[in-house]
C-alpha cells in the first residue's frame, strides 16, 4: 500500500499516476469498490478525506458514528430487516463498558440502557430508542429516529459503480450478494447532500436516519444518521468520548 498526500489535482500526483502506467501497465480503479478480477490492469484507490474542527462546528448537520463496538451483529432477515430490527449473537457484557457503539461487523449503532434513559431526559427531537436489540437481554436498543430524510443527491452505486434505486436491492457479479454504496467521487469519508429546501421542511431535528440503506447484502445493510450540532453538544455534556463526525452539505 501506498499513501500519498496530494491533492486530486496536484500536478504530482497526474505525474506519478503517469509513471505507474507507462512502467507497470496500471491504471487506478474509478469505482467505489475494487473488481479483483480487473486486478492485472487496474489498482485499488482510496481518496481519504480529513476535516478541520472549524469546520466540523460550523457544519449545520454532521454524519455521526461513534468509533466503538458494543457487540457482535448477527444476521437479520427479512421481517427484521424490513422493520429495521437489530439483533445480535452471543452477546455478552463487554469487561470496558462502551455506552454507545457500533453492532459489528456492520454499522447499526446500539446504546446500552443507561445511555437510553440518559438521552431520553434531552429531549432531542427525532431520536428513537424504542426498539429492543434482539438477543442482548435487554441491555442494548437500537440507535434509531422517526425523521427519514429524502434521497441523499450523493450517488448511490454497486460494486461495479453502477447507480442504483435505493429501493431495489440487486445481485451483483463481483462477490455474488447485494452491494449499495454511497459514491462520492471515490471519496472517503462519503459527504452526503441535500437539497437545502428538502431539509428544511423537515426541521427541526437532532437525529434523522438517512433514506439509503447501505450494505453488502440485505441482511447486513443499515441507515446512517445525520444528528445536529445540539446532538454532539449532548454527547458532550456527558461525557461520550470516541465520536465520529463528518459535514452534511445542504445546496
Amino acid at each position: 500500500m501506498i499513501e500519498i498526500w496530494e491533492p486530486p489535482d496536484s500536478p504530482c500526483l497526474t505525474k506519478l499516476l503517469q509513471i505507474i502506467e507507462d512502467r507497470y501497465g496500471f491504471k487506478p480503479w474509478p469505482h467505489a469498490v475494487f473488481d479483483v478480477s480487473q486486478s492485472d490492469k487496474y489498482f485499488g484507490v482510496q481518496r481519504l478525506r480529513t476535516f478541520s474542527k472549524k469546520e466540523i462546528d460550523d457544519a449545520e448537520y454532521l454524519c455521526y458514528s461513534p468509533l466503538g463496538s458494543v457487540g457482535h451483529a448477527a444476521f437479520r432477515e427479512e421481517g427484521l430487516f424490513e422493520r429495521d430490527q437489530y439483533i445480535v449473537q452471543n452477546f455478552k457484557k463487554l469487561k470496558k463498558p462502551v455506552d454507545i457503539g457500533l453492532l459489528q461487523p456492520f454499522h447499526g449503532i446500539a446504546v446500552t440502557t443507561g445511555m437510553k434513559e440518559l438521552w431520553e431526559e434531552q429531549n432531542l427531537i427525532g431520536l428513537d430508542l424504542s426498539k429492543e436489540v434482539i438477543g442482548s437481554l435487554g441491555n442494548l436498543w437500537g440507535f434509531g429516529s422517526s425523521i427519514i430524510l429524502p434521497r441523499s443527491l450523493t450517488r448511490l452505486v454497486n460494486g461495479q459503480g453502477r447507480d442504483v434505486d435505493p429501493d431495489v436491492w440487486k445481485v451483483t457479479t463481483i462477490h455474488g450478494g447485494t452491494e449499495e454504496h454511497l459514491f462520492d467521487d471515490g471519496c472517503r469519508p462519503y459527504i452526503l447532500r441535500y437539497k437545502r429546501e428538502e431539509i428544511t421542511r423537515l426541521e427541526p431535528f437532532d437525529v434523522a436516519g438517512i433514506y439509503e440503506f447501505t450494505g453488502n447484502h440485505k441482511h447486513g445493510a443499515y441507515r446512517g444518521s445525520i444528528v445536529s450540532q445540539r446532538f454532539s453538544q449532548v454527547l458532550k455534556e456527558l461525557g461520550v468520548k470516541r465520536s465520529y463526525y463528518v459535514p452534511v452539505a445542504l445546496e
